[in-house]
């Protein structure tokens, strides 16, 4: 389907303006300004459900463009369950729906469109659906008037297009007044530092969204040898990736210049084309996770991590060589193996090593 240029043109200011405004009425409103010209004699609504349908997922986060916000607030309340496209709404796939698909013909025999439609003076609905942080959803929806025209394949095309960027434009927002900022004790900060936080990159690897715990772990990168070079071609490679479902994640492991390692889960975002989640965390001395880590960056075997782990925790070479069904004289030659790799002197200093990552001091 070809645009003309003013449509392209539109097209062009909405993706333009998704970052405008600080609160969710004001992001509606800067994205859905230059919509009338596409959309004629349609009034618009924007609301962001909970992910089961039962509401608001937060207060104030609704929005009706030629329209009292009463009507959105209504329907959300008591009207959404009954809404003959509610199968489509949990998809949220991105299609635009209108609910004569829904309806065979049976227009006035449910809630919606028996009550709640003539009791707002609406005729014909087009929707389109995306997820919102924390798996909740943001419902699109044009209305028009009894005696109006239905949308025709046009519109519905234009809806598509366009949705993704009230979605994204709604995410960000939302995004930070789930994710971040938040108080110190939510996100680890404080005086053991910042070790869990949540970040969106775009496509150019670059942060568009972040809490503060996150911007901090994150900066610790880029005195890394690779660290942030890594990051941003994992987040390119995913930006760029196509076929795959929302929510699938990738997880990678970064080293920051202090030493710290971090761990990381990149998810792609519907949404929000070509941006991706990172939800980010310090991978603390004393897990297994960070005795896996320095174990596999020090290069040993399956066996010598088992005997390494055994030996760590405490355990004689007589123990260790019971409790692996080998002999003692094996676990030594294990255990000579391991020294060597990680180029660390004795059981005392291993245990440093593998549990904390501090390695003796040179003397």
């Amino acid at each position: 389907m070809k645009f003309t240029t003013d449509e392209l043109e539109v097209f062009l200011a909405v993706a333009r303006d998704v970052s405008l405004g600080d609160t969710f009425g004001e992001r509606m409103t800067a994205v859905t300004e230059a919509l009338e010209p596409l959309l004629p004699h349609s009034s618009l609504s924007i609301i962001h459900l909970d992910g089961r349908l039962r509401g608001l997922a937060g207060e104030g986060q609704v929005f009706w463009r030629n329209g009292p916000i009463d009507h959105a607030l209504l329907y959300a309340e008591s009207y959404v369950q009954d809404d003959p496209m509610a199968p489509a709404i949990p998809r949220c796939d991105g299609a635009s729906h209108l609910l004569t698909d829904f309806l065979d013909g049976k227009y006035g025999r449910d809630a919606l469109t028996g009550e709640y439609l003539p009791q707002v003076n609406i005729k014909h609905l087009m929707g389109s659906s995306h997820r919102m942080p924390g798996g909740s959803i943001l419902s699109i929806a044009v209305h028009r008037e009894p005696g109006m025209r239905n949308f025709t394949a046009r519109e519905r095309e234009i809806l598509r297009i366009l949705a993704p960027d009230f979605a994204r434009s709604a995410f960000g927002v939302l995004f930070r007044m789930t994710e971040g900022p938040r108080p110190a004790e939510a996100c680890g900060c404080g005086d053991a530092g910042h070790t869990s936080g949540a970040a969106i990159f775009g496509v150019d690897g670059g942060i568009e969204e972040a809490d503060g715990c996150a911007r901090a772990l994150l900066a610790g990168l880029h005195g890394a040898d690779r660290g942030a070079a890594a990051l941003i071609a994992d987040v390119q490679r995913i930006a760029g990736r196509r076929g795959g479902l929302e929510g699938d994640a990738t997880v990678r492991r970064y080293r920051c210049e202090d030493g710290r390692w971090l761990r990381a889960r990149l998810s792609a975002l519907s949404a929000m084309r070509g941006r991706v989640l990172v939800s980010v965390e310090v991978i603390r001395p004393g897990t297994e996770q960070f005795f896996d880590l320095i174990a596999e960056e020090a290069g040993l075997t399956p066996r010598e991590r088992q005997v390494a782990r055994l030996a760590v925790g405490g355990n004689g070479n007589r123990r260790i060589a019971h409790v692996l069904g080998v002999s003692h004289v094996t676990v030594g030659v294990h255990l000579t193996r391991v020294y060597e790799k990680t180029r660390i002197p004795g059981r005392a200093e291993l245990a440093a090593y593998l549990l904390e990552g501090r390695r003796p001091e040179a003397t």
